[in-house]
């Protein structure tokens, strides 16, 4: 999401969720725009999941921790997955992680719209989510083999995820939400490669295009939480091509959404033709 459209563009739309808030500041900045954007999330969720802090706020344990739980559906295991004194060291993970996103262009926008990072350690299944319940927040539990890597990929993966929920508060992003459960409009997501509602296949390829652009970047190998690279490209590029040959499917989509899914395309062909050329 951040690699089609302008710093200023998703400004421009983040100023728009918050101003009714940001009335009540003096001076507008990127400071008076992240409480104003913590107010308007506090207001559109029906728990108590943020935190008090400006600064991102990584969540270990207590009632914030466990509403966020239930809120995602999350489902605990019986026995014990991850140690405490892992979790610790989870928690210094996900730190290092965010350093390094610090040294990227979107940094100020990841901590513009970030604000809770629910660490787990005790859900059954490993990974990472994003809710449109409560936008804003992360929820991760880390899996024994994940790399340092794999972790900055779930954060910006998430983060993705968070600017396409905002993006789609200010454009709408689809249209007959009767038909998105219809499952003859579903078609192969990019990650899960399995057959999804129309919503779903956007969010995957559009991540998926950012996870890619983000390894080119950061110029790393050792990753395996989305695969190699050039099997997600692949899977990117199947999925693209199954939302825009399915008719059903494509209908859905609104003319924001067709254009999103038009620079995406644009950047996955760059990033192909630049990879090739590595490899030859």
């Amino acid at each position: 999401m951040y690699s089609l459209v302008s710093q200023k563009e998703i400004l421009s739309s983040l100023y728009k969720i918050s101003f009714s808030f940001l009335e009540n500041y003096e001076e507008i900045n990127i400071y008076s725009l992240k409480k104003a954007l913590k107010q308007y999330y506090i207001t559109s969720c029906n728990a108590d999941v943020y935190s008090e802090n400006f600064e991102v706020d990584i969540l270990t344990q207590g009632d914030k921790l466990k509403n966020i739980i239930n809120l995602f559906e999350l489902e605990n295991s019986e026995i014990t997955i991850i140690e405490d004194t892992n979790l610790s060291l989870n928690k210094e993970k996900i730190i290092k992680a965010l350093e390094t996103i610090k040294t990227l262009s979107i940094s100020p926008l990841f901590y513009l719209v970030i604000d809770t990072i629910a660490l787990t350690n005790n859900i059954k299944s490993a990974g990472s989510a994003t809710s449109i319940k409560s936008i804003g927040v992360i929820w991760i539990q880390i899996e024994k083999h994940w790399t340092e890597f794999d972790i900055v990929e779930a954060l910006i993966h998430e983060f993705t995820h968070t600017l396409l929920n905002l993006d789609e508060i200010v454009n709408v992003h689809y249209k007959n939400e009767k038909q998105i459960s219809n499952m003859k409009t579903w078609v192969p997501s990019a990650i899960r490669k399995e057959l999804r509602p129309v919503p779903g296949v956007v969010h995957s390829i559009i991540v998926s295009m950012e996870i890619l652009l983000l390894r080119k970047n950061l110029k790393y190998q050792q990753v395996t939480l989305h695969g190699p690279s050039e099997k997600l490209l692949m899977q990117t590029i199947k999925a693209l091509e199954a939302l825009k040959e399915t008719k059903e499917s494509f209908e859905l989509l609104t003319q924001r959404t067709q254009e999103l899914l038009t620079l995406s395309e644009k950047k996955l062909l760059n990033y192909s033709k630049e990879m090739s050329g590595i490899n030859e």
